[in-house]
């Protein structure tokens, strides 16, 4: 059976120090039943300290990467606009 009715969609995720928990997050996102060609992946990090970023540039390079820097970690308002 054909996906090609799907739509393109794009997760994103946001992240602030939140290395430890990217691994499983982008595996799962991998293992999903979708057609990687109408996937869009994004991170959208704030400002980490944890070696987030390099971790996926290294292990996730297909990763879409925005940088987000602001006073208040807490706002996820922010990093969907940016993402989006």
């Amino acid at each position: 059976m054909s996906k090609s009715y799907l739509p393109s969609v794009s997760v994103i995720t946001l992240n602030w120090n939140g290395r430890a928990h990217l691994e499983p997050c982008y595996r799962s996102l991998y293992e999903l039943d979708y057609p990687g060609d109408k996937l869009e992946l994004v991170l959208v990090d704030n400002g980490s300290r944890d070696g987030s970023v390099s971790f996926m540039q290294h292990h996730f390079p297909e990763v879409k990467i925005c940088l987000l820097y602001t006073s208040d970690a807490a706002d996820e308002l922010d990093g969907v606009d940016l993402g989006g």
